[in-house]
């Protein structure tokens, strides 16, 4: 096993790692608007 362990973040892999996390982040809001919705139109 090597002792030596570098991280190695590349400024694209940052990039892309920020834009993934945005992405999750509308889908994660589009689900809470979607679930608080339903929970609204069941509360009848």
């Amino acid at each position: 096993a090597s002792l030596y362990f570098r991280p190695q973040v590349k400024k694209t892999d940052l990039k892309q790692l920020i834009m993934k996390q945005k992405e999750l982040e509308e889908k994660l809001h589009s689900l809470q608007y979607a679930f608080q919705h339903k929970l609204t139109s069941l509360n009848l």
